[in-house]
């Protein structure tokens, strides 16, 4: 099953806005969503915002760092509708 993976943290000011977009295209594309705290994670693999998109084979594909909410978006449809399934 493919997912949103979505990279944030408390300190992250961007992070809820980009949540909620995450979260909208999440429902709007029936994926799955998991939230990841990047104090957990090796230090600069990923910044904040971030939000991956991983098929059944693992592959990931990202938008990295934040942006608009509506380029967010956008980026989002053009990840989750590429990805072979």
């Amino acid at each position: 099953m493919k997912k949103l993976v979505f990279y944030s943290s408390r300190d992250c000011e961007d992070c809820e806005e980009a949540k909620e977009v995450v979260s909208e295209i999440a429902s709007e594309f029936k994926v799955q969503l998991e939230e990841r705290d990047v104090t957990n994670l090796p230090s600069g693999k990923y910044d904040v915002p971030s939000v991956c998109i991983v098929d059944e084979a693992g592959e990931e594909k990202c938008v990295l760092g934040f942006i608009d909410a509506e380029t967010l978006r956008e980026e989002l449809r053009k990840l989750v509708g590429k990805v072979v399934v």
